[in-house]
């Protein structure tokens, strides 16, 4: 499903908007995981 999504961009003016998000929650997960490696 998503691979046809990505292949298919026909809406691409939601990446600009996704893409905050998914900064977002990667450094959330970076975070997280530097905690639980370092603690």
């Amino acid at each position: 499903m998503l691979e046809g999504w990505m292949s298919n961009p026909t809406q691409p003016t939601v990446w600009p908007a996704l893409l905050p998000t998914f900064l977002f929650f990667g450094g959330l997960a970076s975070a997280a995981l530097l905690t639980q490696l370092v603690g």
